[in-house]
């Protein structure tokens, strides 16, 4: 709490939706299995230069799929929202193993 002028507020920390998507954005952007995901699902990156870092070539994606210019953009679009919540969804539909893979072990007797 805050106090200002005889008024009492609640300052937050909590940060919004938008915030959250953003920073999971550009966490995926790092992370080595999603730019293998990029580089095996996503074929249309027009916008980027060969030779680009796998880093880049993720963040390039997400802001063509998204339709915005940069991530920031998530924490007020809700659109771009919308689009980067479908896009994160098939990419951890496209981690999971199918259910044979899961219990192969339980096949191979």
């Amino acid at each position: 709490y805050k106090e200002n002028r005889n008024v009492t507020t609640k300052i937050t920390t909590e940060k919004s939706e938008g915030d959250k998507l953003r920073q999971r954005a550009c966490i995926l952007c790092g992370e080595a299995s999603f730019q293998k995901y990029v580089q095996e699902v996503y074929v249309s990156l027009d916008e980027c230069e060969l030779g680009e870092t796998a880093e880049n070539l993720a963040r390039c994606m997400i802001v063509d799929e998204c339709n915005i210019d940069s991530r920031k953009e998530l924490v007020t679009n809700k659109e771009a929202q919308e689009k980067f919540k479908e896009l994160d969804r098939k990419y951890i539909e496209w981690g999971k193993p199918s259910v044979d893979e899961q219990y192969k072990h339980n096949l191979e007797m």
